[in-house]
């Protein structure tokens, strides 16, 4: 049971060390993401 508990524990440092990594990468498709949406918007205007 504990080695569980270990191993959840292990994976979720890991994860929290990745989405630190990662989190730059997010905020950039993010904004490419609304730049797009925009984009999208002013050309629907007629």
């Amino acid at each position: 049971m504990f080695i569980y508990i270990f191993l959840f524990f292990r994976i979720l440092r890991f994860y929290f060390l990745l989405l630190k990594n990662g989190a730059w990468l997010v905020f950039v498709f993010l904004a490419l993401f609304l730049l797009m949406i925009n984009e999208f918007n002013e050309r629907e205007k007629p």
